[in-house]
């Protein structure tokens, strides 16, 4: 395996990330790859681009970064088919899919990545840009996520606040369970049994009177009758648990 050469003038932030749990990652450097297991997830870094890859047991995480000068390729062994699968991060390419006036060649080569993968990318136009460029004044959408395609309908992408310092914005991977509860209508209803039927009663007999048997007053015997009901019978909703899944904090 060659060693791999840094480039210390577009060298990004050290991780600094030290993981509490032993888990099988996957070290890419050059052309190579050697899998292994660690403490810690694992980097590549090279002159165009860095990769931080991490297997946590449900859902195998790729963040990749690419230099804008350099061509997007990827050469490197494929996860796991079986498992879900993200890959997040700076990719640096244009794209009228994600919301770019034109398609580059990185572009075009990104886009054939995920489609050699069968992946899925999450975006909606609705959304903020995910850099906002100071030089420019105005968003682009460098930062993408990709997850595969079966998994598509469990996950979810928002945007986050500003991350300081910087012009990127923070994206939010929110991965939804298989099953989720659900909110049922609330439909108030009379509690009959609990009525006061002499109340209801007189309250109607009061004003009923007052009411002529003509078809510009017919509306008001309805009226009527809502507002005895409301004054006599209570009403409401009850709440019937059914066992499942509790909704997330």
């Amino acid at each position: 395996m060659a060693p791999r050469a840094v480039d210390t003038k577009h060298a990004r932030p050290k991780l600094g990330i030290n993981s509490p749990y032993n888990q099988n990652m996957t070290n890419f450097c050059g052309q190579g790859a050697v899998t292994h297991s660690q403490k810690h997830p694992s980097t590549s870094t090279t002159t165009y681009r860095e990769i931080l890859q991490v297997d946590t047991g449900h859902l195998n995480i790729t963040s990749v970064y690419k230099q804008p000068a350099t061509p997007f390729t990827w050469k490197h062994t494929c996860h796991n088919a079986d498992k879900a699968s993200l890959y997040i991060g700076d990719f640096n390419s244009h794209s009228t899919t994600w919301g770019y006036n034109e398609t580059n060649t990185d572009g075009e080569a990104v886009e054939a990545f995920a489609a050699v993968k069968d992946l899925r990318l999450l975006y909606d136009a609705k959304d903020p840009t995910s850099f906002q460029s100071a030089r420019w004044r105005r968003g682009y959408n460098p930062d993408l996520a990709f997850i595969s395609s079966k998994h598509y309908r469990y996950i979810e992408k928002s945007m986050g606040n500003p991350i300081p310092k910087t012009q990127h914005q923070t994206i939010l991977i929110d991965v939804r369970p298989v099953i989720r509860p659900q909110k049922p209508q609330q439909r108030p209803r009379f509690n009959f049994r609990k009525a006061n039927w002499e109340g209801f009663m007189s309250d109607i007999e009061q004003v009923i009177h007052s009411i002529n048997p003509t078809p510009e007053e017919y509306d008001n015997f309805p009226t009527l009758v809502w507002k005895a009901a409301r004054n006599n019978i209570l009403r409401g909703c009850m709440k019937t648990y059914i066992p499942g899944l509790a909704e997330p904090n």
